[in-house]
Protein backbone atom coordinates (compact mmCIF):
# COMPACT_ATOMS: atom_id res chain seq x y z
CA UNK A 1 0.00 0.00 0.00
CA UNK A 2 1.32 3.43 -0.95
CA UNK A 3 0.97 6.15 1.67
CA UNK A 4 0.06 9.61 0.43
CA UNK A 5 -0.23 13.03 2.03
CA UNK A 6 3.34 13.38 3.24
CA UNK A 7 2.56 17.07 3.78
CA UNK A 8 1.30 17.66 7.35
CA UNK A 9 -2.29 18.85 7.05
CA UNK A 10 -2.32 20.66 10.40
CA UNK A 11 0.90 22.51 9.66
CA UNK A 12 -0.17 23.61 6.18
CA UNK A 13 -3.63 24.73 7.27
CA UNK A 14 -2.17 26.58 10.28
CA UNK A 15 0.36 28.34 8.06
CA UNK A 16 -2.34 29.49 5.65
CA UNK A 17 -4.45 30.83 8.51
CA UNK A 18 -1.39 32.65 9.87
CA UNK A 19 -0.80 34.23 6.45
CA UNK A 20 -4.37 35.44 6.51
CA UNK A 21 -3.88 37.01 9.96
CA UNK A 22 -0.37 38.45 9.77
CA UNK A 23 -0.10 39.36 6.08
CA UNK A 24 -3.80 40.15 5.60
CA UNK A 25 -3.85 37.81 2.63
CA UNK A 26 -7.21 36.73 1.22
CA UNK A 27 -7.73 33.00 1.02
CA UNK A 28 -7.12 33.08 -2.73
CA UNK A 29 -3.70 34.67 -2.21
CA UNK A 30 -2.87 32.30 0.62
CA UNK A 31 -3.66 29.39 -1.69
CA UNK A 32 -1.49 30.96 -4.39
CA UNK A 33 1.37 31.16 -1.90
CA UNK A 34 0.96 27.44 -1.15
CA UNK A 35 1.07 26.49 -4.84
CA UNK A 36 4.06 28.74 -5.41
CA UNK A 37 6.04 26.97 -2.69
CA UNK A 38 5.00 23.57 -3.99
CA UNK A 39 6.09 24.58 -7.50
CA UNK A 40 9.55 25.40 -6.15
CA UNK A 41 9.74 22.01 -4.47
CA UNK A 42 8.66 20.28 -7.69
CA UNK A 43 11.19 22.25 -9.74
CA UNK A 44 13.93 20.94 -7.49
CA UNK A 45 12.71 17.35 -7.92
CA UNK A 46 12.40 17.47 -11.72
CA UNK A 47 15.85 19.08 -11.97
CA UNK A 48 17.42 15.84 -10.75
CA UNK A 49 20.11 14.49 -13.04
CA UNK A 50 21.93 11.20 -13.15
CA UNK A 51 25.20 11.27 -11.24
CA UNK A 52 26.84 8.07 -12.34
CA UNK A 53 30.45 7.56 -13.42
CA UNK A 54 29.33 5.72 -16.51
CA UNK A 55 26.02 4.88 -18.19
CA UNK A 56 25.83 1.92 -20.51
CA UNK A 57 24.27 2.77 -23.87
CA UNK A 58 24.35 -0.73 -25.37
CA UNK A 59 21.33 -3.02 -25.67
CA UNK A 60 22.92 -5.61 -23.40
CA UNK A 61 24.63 -3.22 -20.99
CA UNK A 62 28.33 -2.93 -20.31
CA UNK A 63 30.88 -3.65 -17.64
CA UNK A 64 29.84 -0.65 -15.56
CA UNK A 65 28.72 -1.71 -12.09
CA UNK A 66 26.53 1.39 -11.88
CA UNK A 67 24.23 0.08 -14.58
CA UNK A 68 22.25 -2.10 -12.19
CA UNK A 69 21.28 0.90 -10.05
CA UNK A 70 20.13 3.06 -12.94
CA UNK A 71 16.50 1.83 -13.33
CA UNK A 72 15.95 2.08 -9.57
CA UNK A 73 17.17 5.68 -9.42
CA UNK A 74 15.03 6.69 -12.38
CA UNK A 75 12.00 5.02 -10.79
CA UNK A 76 12.57 6.88 -7.53
CA UNK A 77 12.98 10.21 -9.33
CA UNK A 78 9.65 9.72 -11.11
CA UNK A 79 7.89 8.67 -7.92
CA UNK A 80 9.17 11.67 -5.94
CA UNK A 81 8.01 14.12 -8.60
CA UNK A 82 4.60 12.47 -8.89
CA UNK A 83 4.17 12.29 -5.12
CA UNK A 84 4.81 16.05 -4.90
CA UNK A 85 2.05 16.67 -7.45
CA UNK A 86 -0.38 14.21 -5.90
CA UNK A 87 0.17 15.42 -2.33
CA UNK A 88 -0.25 19.06 -3.32
CA UNK A 89 -3.54 18.44 -5.12
CA UNK A 90 -4.83 16.23 -2.32
CA UNK A 91 -3.99 18.57 0.57
CA UNK A 92 -5.32 21.58 -1.36
CA UNK A 93 -8.67 19.85 -1.67
CA UNK A 94 -8.66 18.85 1.98
CA UNK A 95 -8.16 22.48 3.03
CA UNK A 96 -10.11 24.52 0.46
CA UNK A 97 -12.72 22.21 -1.04
CA UNK A 98 -16.16 22.10 0.56
CA UNK A 99 -17.10 18.46 1.29
CA UNK A 100 -20.47 17.27 0.03
CA UNK A 101 -21.74 16.72 3.59
CA UNK A 102 -20.61 20.13 4.91
CA UNK A 103 -21.26 23.79 4.25
CA UNK A 104 -17.71 25.08 4.78
CA UNK A 105 -14.22 24.10 3.75
CA UNK A 106 -11.71 23.14 6.41
CA UNK A 107 -9.96 26.51 6.44
CA UNK A 108 -13.27 28.37 6.59
CA UNK A 109 -14.35 26.17 9.48
CA UNK A 110 -11.13 26.99 11.32
CA UNK A 111 -11.66 30.73 10.83
CA UNK A 112 -15.26 30.47 12.04
CA UNK A 113 -14.17 28.56 15.10
CA UNK A 114 -11.41 31.05 15.95
CA UNK A 115 -14.00 33.80 15.82
CA UNK A 116 -16.34 31.83 18.06
CA UNK A 117 -16.14 32.61 21.79
CA UNK A 118 -18.65 30.12 23.17
CA UNK A 119 -17.53 26.65 24.20
CA UNK A 120 -20.86 25.14 23.19
CA UNK A 121 -20.36 26.24 19.60
CA UNK A 122 -16.77 25.00 19.64
CA UNK A 123 -18.00 21.61 20.74
CA UNK A 124 -20.28 21.49 17.72
CA UNK A 125 -17.19 21.07 15.52
CA UNK A 126 -15.46 18.01 17.01
CA UNK A 127 -13.80 17.12 13.71
CA UNK A 128 -11.43 20.08 14.00
CA UNK A 129 -8.27 19.33 15.92
CA UNK A 130 -7.07 22.00 18.39
CA UNK A 131 -3.74 21.91 16.56
CA UNK A 132 -5.48 23.52 13.59
CA UNK A 133 -6.31 26.64 15.61
CA UNK A 134 -3.32 29.02 15.75
CA UNK A 135 -3.55 31.04 18.93
CA UNK A 136 -1.98 34.43 19.56
CA UNK A 137 0.48 32.68 21.81
CA UNK A 138 1.54 30.24 19.10
CA UNK A 139 1.79 32.92 16.40
CA UNK A 140 3.88 35.35 18.45
CA UNK A 141 6.05 32.63 19.95
CA UNK A 142 7.09 31.50 16.46
CA UNK A 143 7.55 35.00 15.07
CA UNK A 144 10.88 36.79 14.68
CA UNK A 145 10.08 39.00 17.67
CA UNK A 146 9.10 36.16 19.99
CA UNK A 147 11.55 37.40 22.66
CA UNK A 148 9.23 40.30 23.35
CA UNK A 149 6.16 38.13 23.78
CA UNK A 150 6.72 37.62 27.50
CA UNK A 151 6.71 41.40 27.97
CA UNK A 152 3.14 41.72 26.73
CA UNK A 153 0.33 41.96 29.27
CA UNK A 154 -1.80 38.88 29.81
CA UNK A 155 -4.78 40.47 28.06
CA UNK A 156 -2.77 40.75 24.85
CA UNK A 157 -1.19 37.32 25.18
CA UNK A 158 -4.67 35.78 25.30
CA UNK A 159 -6.12 38.03 22.61
CA UNK A 160 -8.51 36.41 20.17
CA UNK A 161 -8.60 38.28 16.86
CA UNK A 162 -11.90 39.38 15.43
CA UNK A 163 -12.61 37.95 12.00
CA UNK A 164 -15.14 39.53 9.70
CA UNK A 165 -16.73 36.41 8.29
CA UNK A 166 -18.56 38.45 5.66
CA UNK A 167 -15.35 39.96 4.27
CA UNK A 168 -14.58 39.34 0.61
CA UNK A 169 -11.11 38.14 1.62
CA UNK A 170 -12.74 35.04 3.09
CA UNK A 171 -14.84 34.39 0.01
CA UNK A 172 -13.19 31.87 -2.30
CA UNK A 173 -15.54 30.33 -4.80
CA UNK A 174 -15.22 26.64 -5.53
CA UNK A 175 -15.17 27.36 -9.26
CA UNK A 176 -12.17 29.65 -8.94
CA UNK A 177 -10.39 27.25 -6.58
CA UNK A 178 -10.88 24.27 -8.90
CA UNK A 179 -9.70 26.24 -11.92
CA UNK A 180 -6.52 27.42 -10.20
CA UNK A 181 -5.83 23.92 -8.90
CA UNK A 182 -6.35 22.32 -12.33
CA UNK A 183 -4.09 24.87 -14.00
CA UNK A 184 -1.37 24.09 -11.48
CA UNK A 185 -1.88 20.34 -11.90
CA UNK A 186 -1.55 20.38 -15.69
CA UNK A 187 1.45 22.71 -15.60
CA UNK A 188 3.17 20.50 -13.02
CA UNK A 189 2.32 17.33 -14.97
CA UNK A 190 4.01 18.86 -18.02
CA UNK A 191 7.13 19.64 -15.97
CA UNK A 192 7.24 16.02 -14.83
CA UNK A 193 6.71 14.74 -18.38
CA UNK A 194 9.56 16.86 -19.79
CA UNK A 195 11.96 15.75 -17.05
CA UNK A 196 10.91 12.10 -17.22
CA UNK A 197 11.36 12.09 -20.98
CA UNK A 198 15.05 12.83 -20.42
CA UNK A 199 15.34 10.25 -17.66
CA UNK A 200 13.79 7.55 -19.88
CA UNK A 201 16.51 8.00 -22.51
CA UNK A 202 18.91 6.25 -20.14
CA UNK A 203 16.85 3.05 -20.19
CA UNK A 204 17.88 0.74 -23.02
CA UNK A 205 16.03 -2.38 -21.95
CA UNK A 206 12.32 -2.92 -22.61
CA UNK A 207 11.85 -5.00 -19.46
CA UNK A 208 13.26 -2.12 -17.38
CA UNK A 209 10.91 0.34 -19.05
CA UNK A 210 7.89 -1.89 -18.53
CA UNK A 211 8.76 -2.56 -14.89
CA UNK A 212 9.04 1.16 -14.25
CA UNK A 213 5.69 1.75 -15.99
CA UNK A 214 3.99 -0.87 -13.81
CA UNK A 215 5.27 0.67 -10.56
CA UNK A 216 4.25 4.20 -11.54
CA UNK A 217 0.85 3.07 -12.81
CA UNK A 218 0.26 1.45 -9.42
CA UNK A 219 1.18 4.69 -7.66
CA UNK A 220 -1.22 6.70 -9.83
CA UNK A 221 -4.00 4.14 -9.49
CA UNK A 222 -3.83 4.14 -5.66
CA UNK A 223 -3.56 7.94 -5.40
CA UNK A 224 -6.45 10.07 -4.05
CA UNK A 225 -6.66 12.02 -7.31
CA UNK A 226 -9.85 12.30 -9.32
CA UNK A 227 -10.45 9.95 -12.24
CA UNK A 228 -9.64 12.56 -14.88
CA UNK A 229 -6.36 13.45 -13.20
CA UNK A 230 -5.36 9.79 -12.94
CA UNK A 231 -6.15 9.33 -16.62
CA UNK A 232 -4.02 12.37 -17.51
CA UNK A 233 -0.97 11.07 -15.62
CA UNK A 234 -1.45 7.54 -16.99
CA UNK A 235 -1.68 8.94 -20.52
CA UNK A 236 1.58 10.85 -20.08
CA UNK A 237 3.27 7.73 -18.74
CA UNK A 238 2.03 5.58 -21.62
CA UNK A 239 3.31 8.16 -24.09
CA UNK A 240 6.75 8.18 -22.45
CA UNK A 241 6.97 4.38 -22.45
CA UNK A 242 5.71 4.08 -26.04
CA UNK A 243 8.26 6.57 -27.32
CA UNK A 244 11.15 4.99 -25.44
CA UNK A 245 10.31 1.40 -26.41
CA UNK A 246 10.03 2.41 -30.07
CA UNK A 247 13.39 4.19 -29.81
CA UNK A 248 14.99 1.09 -28.26
CA UNK A 249 13.67 -1.14 -31.03
CA UNK A 250 14.65 1.31 -33.78
CA UNK A 251 18.18 1.45 -32.38
CA UNK A 252 18.32 -2.33 -32.24
CA UNK A 253 17.02 -2.70 -35.80
CA UNK A 254 19.37 -0.02 -37.08
CA UNK A 255 22.33 -1.76 -35.47
CA UNK A 256 21.26 -5.11 -36.95
CA UNK A 257 20.84 -3.52 -40.40
CA UNK A 258 24.30 -1.94 -40.30
CA UNK A 259 25.88 -5.19 -39.13
CA UNK A 260 24.07 -7.18 -41.81
CA UNK A 261 25.13 -4.75 -44.56
CA UNK A 262 28.71 -4.93 -43.30
CA UNK A 263 28.65 -8.73 -43.37
CA UNK A 264 27.21 -8.69 -46.87
CA UNK A 265 29.85 -6.26 -48.09
CA UNK A 266 32.58 -8.46 -46.65
CA UNK A 267 31.06 -11.56 -48.24
CA UNK A 268 30.64 -9.90 -51.65
CA UNK A 269 34.18 -8.62 -51.61
CA UNK A 270 35.44 -12.11 -50.86
CA UNK A 271 33.64 -13.71 -53.80
CA UNK A 272 34.32 -10.65 -55.97
CA UNK A 273 30.78 -10.39 -57.29
CA UNK A 274 29.32 -7.05 -58.33
CA UNK A 275 25.88 -7.66 -56.92
CA UNK A 276 23.98 -5.04 -55.04
CA UNK A 277 22.73 -5.84 -51.57
CA UNK A 278 19.14 -5.36 -52.72
CA UNK A 279 19.40 -7.93 -55.50
CA UNK A 280 21.14 -10.41 -53.26
CA UNK A 281 18.48 -10.05 -50.58
CA UNK A 282 15.78 -10.64 -53.18
CA UNK A 283 17.54 -13.73 -54.50
CA UNK A 284 17.98 -15.08 -50.97
CA UNK A 285 14.32 -14.55 -50.19
CA UNK A 286 13.20 -16.34 -53.36
CA UNK A 287 15.66 -19.18 -52.73
CA UNK A 288 14.44 -19.75 -49.17
CA UNK A 289 10.79 -19.48 -50.23
CA UNK A 290 11.25 -22.06 -52.98
CA UNK A 291 12.88 -24.47 -50.57
CA UNK A 292 10.05 -24.08 -48.08
CA UNK A 293 7.24 -24.85 -50.55
CA UNK A 294 8.79 -27.17 -53.12
CA UNK A 295 9.28 -30.76 -51.89
CA UNK A 296 12.07 -33.00 -53.04
CA UNK A 297 14.81 -30.38 -53.25
CA UNK A 298 18.21 -31.94 -53.86
CA UNK A 299 20.11 -32.41 -50.65
CA UNK A 300 23.81 -33.13 -50.69
CA UNK A 301 25.06 -34.02 -47.25
CA UNK A 302 28.70 -33.42 -46.38
CA UNK A 303 30.95 -36.37 -45.78
CA UNK A 304 30.67 -37.55 -42.17
CA UNK A 305 33.86 -37.76 -40.08
CA UNK A 306 33.78 -41.54 -39.74
CA UNK A 307 37.44 -42.36 -40.05
CA UNK A 308 38.90 -44.76 -37.53
CA UNK A 309 40.99 -41.98 -36.06
CA UNK A 310 37.99 -39.71 -35.50
CA UNK A 311 35.89 -42.57 -34.09
CA UNK A 312 38.52 -43.23 -31.42
CA UNK A 313 39.01 -39.59 -30.66
CA UNK A 314 37.36 -38.24 -27.54
CA UNK A 315 36.91 -34.84 -29.16
CA UNK A 316 33.42 -34.08 -30.42
CA UNK A 317 34.41 -31.04 -32.47
CA UNK A 318 34.26 -32.70 -35.93
CA UNK A 319 30.85 -34.18 -35.20
CA UNK A 320 29.50 -30.85 -33.97
CA UNK A 321 30.71 -29.15 -37.16
CA UNK A 322 29.12 -31.93 -39.20
CA UNK A 323 25.82 -31.49 -37.32
CA UNK A 324 25.89 -27.72 -37.83
CA UNK A 325 26.56 -28.19 -41.55
CA UNK A 326 23.59 -30.54 -41.86
CA UNK A 327 21.32 -28.07 -40.06
CA UNK A 328 22.36 -25.24 -42.36
CA UNK A 329 21.63 -27.30 -45.44
CA UNK A 330 18.28 -28.36 -44.04
CA UNK A 331 17.47 -24.68 -43.62
CA UNK A 332 18.54 -24.07 -47.15
CA UNK A 333 21.42 -21.69 -46.49
CA UNK A 334 25.16 -21.76 -46.80
CA UNK A 335 27.69 -21.03 -44.10
CA UNK A 336 28.18 -17.47 -45.41
CA UNK A 337 24.44 -16.84 -45.57
CA UNK A 338 24.04 -18.33 -42.10
CA UNK A 339 26.61 -15.92 -40.67
CA UNK A 340 24.89 -12.94 -42.26
CA UNK A 341 21.36 -13.93 -41.20
CA UNK A 342 22.36 -14.74 -37.63
CA UNK A 343 22.56 -11.02 -36.85
CA UNK A 344 19.00 -10.44 -38.07
CA UNK A 345 17.71 -13.52 -36.27
CA UNK A 346 19.26 -12.38 -32.99
CA UNK A 347 17.59 -9.00 -33.40
CA UNK A 348 14.26 -10.72 -34.07
CA UNK A 349 14.66 -12.89 -30.97
CA UNK A 350 15.27 -9.87 -28.77
CA UNK A 351 12.18 -8.06 -30.07
CA UNK A 352 10.12 -11.24 -29.80
CA UNK A 353 11.21 -11.58 -26.16
CA UNK A 354 10.30 -7.94 -25.51
CA UNK A 355 6.86 -8.42 -27.05
CA UNK A 356 6.31 -11.50 -24.91
CA UNK A 357 7.08 -9.40 -21.82
CA UNK A 358 4.50 -6.81 -22.84
CA UNK A 359 1.80 -9.27 -23.90
CA UNK A 360 2.14 -11.45 -20.81
CA UNK A 361 1.37 -8.50 -18.53
CA UNK A 362 -2.31 -9.10 -17.85
CA UNK A 363 -2.56 -6.73 -14.90
CA UNK A 364 -4.82 -3.69 -15.08
CA UNK A 365 -1.74 -1.48 -15.31
CA UNK A 366 -0.37 -3.51 -18.20
CA UNK A 367 -3.48 -3.71 -20.35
Amino acid sequence: MIHFLTLPLKSVCGTLVTLHFLDSRPLSEAFGALLNQRSKALTSLVSWKLDLPHIANGRYGSGSSSRQYLPKEIQQANQKALMAIIDTVHISRQIFQIPSDKKLSLISSVLHLINDDTSSQQASRPELSPDLLPSTNAILTNSSSSAHFSLLPASLQEYRPYIDLTSSSLMYSQTQFNQVLQDWFHKSAKSWRDASSNWFTNLSNVSEIWSLRTSIQTLVKESPLEAGEKAALSGILDGLCHSRICAVWLTLLSSARDSFKSDLSTYLSQINERVSCECLLFSISVHILNRSIVPGNPFKAPSPPLSAQSMKSSESGPFQQYQASLKRQLLGRSAQLDAALTTLEQCARVIQSDLATLLLDRTEEGM
